[in-house]
């Protein structure tokens, strides 16, 4: 559900609990939404992997961050970090009188051997599929340890904060773009979703405002500091300050915006292959263009303020040798748009949108646009947002705020728990 136009309110408090950072967002749900109050706690690199350290660091921090932004209510919706939420495409026979999401924690309970009461499961429906002559109803399920979820409770209700929502950060990076689906023309236009974390890369697919795929990627910011580290000889502190000052991608080399395409290779020139046997072909420059711009006055939308072309990408840095990573990431991405392309073969990517605090290194951006040969663009959710000017030291101007996208999702997230 989108920003209501009648609404003067503002939201309840929306936190992200990154890898990296917790990110805590509040707007008015105005049709054009105004900043309240927003706040970021960086989390020590010495307890990110440590769940106990990490959880009483947030028990610790998280009171003095609340009550220093000026936040208002005391209502809370909050999205776990991706490592705590299990996301997987599961296809389930249809049942009467039996409801997908307890079919789906039955095989849940197989999978993971546990019990079905332990996990707090939703699903998305995504569409009907045949497997063995046998109709299956596809859905993405989203579960989460229900000790986590009490866990959350409990430690906002130490804070005299009341949780009424808990959702995955895949959803979320959705619901914050859906302003750009507001013509019944944008529901068909096909988006790929690209969140690049320091844990894990997020990836989602949507038809719309509708998502039909979505996948965690063990693939993130932290393993490319660890490369760094182990290739220099240096702690992951110094490595991650060395891969941010000089790049994964000589970014001075770039070619500009709407460079001719290369030829494929690897996993999306399988892709190709696959689009050419179902009769698809790829989308001409001039088709692509149409999503990028505004079809109201022909400007690309604020939200969407960098385009990267799809020509041959430049160099990578003599530093480190990036490229094993690098293809392992594009790989899994083109295996995400095989999946895709497998269960809509009439549906062609139009376009993909970077975001996480990752791609802000947009060479790395241009690289993976290379790879998937899918016109791309970074998302800055926070440009459609007013008053962002007022905290210079969180929203500092011309800068994209990429990182930002499942917190300004959860703004407008259900309040259902």
């Amino acid at each position: 559900m989108g920003f209501s136009v009648f609404s003067n309110q503002v939201s309840p408090i929306a936190i992200d609990f990154g890898s990296s950072s917790v990110k805590a967002l509040q707007v008015t749900t105005g049709s054009t939404p105004a900043l309240v109050a927003a706040a970021e706690l960086p989390i020590p690199d010495t307890v990110r992997l440590q769940s106990e350290q990490r959880n009483a660091f947030l028990a610790e921090a998280l009171p003095e961050l609340i009550a220093n932004a000026q936040f208002k209510g005391r209502r809370v919706v909050c999205s776990p970090p991706s490592g705590q939420m299990l996301v997987q495409h599961l296809q389930v026979v249809p049942t009467p009188g039996l409801d997908d999401n307890e079919q789906i924690a039955a095989m849940l309970q197989v999978q993971l051997n546990c019990s079905p009461s332990s996990l707090v499961v939703r699903s998305e429906h995504v569409g009907q599929t045949s497997r063995d002559g046998q109709v299956r109803q596809e859905n993405i399920c989203f579960a989460v340890s229900r000790d986590e979820i009490m866990r959350y409770v409990e430690m906002f209700k130490k804070n005299k904060l009341s949780l009424v929502g808990v959702h995955s950060e895949i959803p979320m990076l959705l619901r914050s773009f859906d302003h750009l689906h507001r013509r019944d023309a944008d529901a068909q236009v096909n988006t790929l979703y690209v969140d690049l974390g320091w844990g894990h890369a997020k990836v989602a697919i949507s038809h719309g405002t509708s998502m039909v795929f979505a996948k965690c990627i063990q693939l993130g910011g932290r393993h490319f500091d660890q490369l760094v580290s182990d290739s220099l000889h240096c702690d992951l502190d110094s490595a991650r300050k060395h891969r941010i000052r000089h790049g994964i991608i000589r970014e001075d080399q770039q070619p500009s915006n709407g460079a001719g395409r290369s030829p494929l290779s690897g996993g999306m020139a399988m892709l190709r292959v696959g689009m050419a046997m179902n009769g698809q072909t790829e989308a001409t420059e001039c088709d692509d263009q149409v999503v990028t711009e505004d079809r109201r006055d022909g400007r690309s939308p604020e939200s969407l303020p960098v385009s990267f072309g799809s020509g041959t990408p430049a160099d990578l840095h003599d530093h480190v040798d990036f490229s094993e990573l690098l293809e392992s990431l594009s790989d899994e991405l083109s295996m995400c748009l095989r999946y895709h392309n497998a269960m809509f073969p009439d549906h062609r990517i139009h376009r993909s949108i970077f975001l996480g605090g990752e791609s802000r290194q947009t060479g790395l951006c241009h690289h993976l646009a290379h790879a998937l040969q899918v016109p791309a663009q970074l998302g800055d959710p926070i440009a459609r947002i007013r008053n962002t000017e007022s905290m210079p030291e969180l929203f500092p101007s011309g800068r994209n705020h990429c990182g930002w996208a499942v917190a300004c999702g959860l703004c407008t997230a259900p309040t259902d728990l």
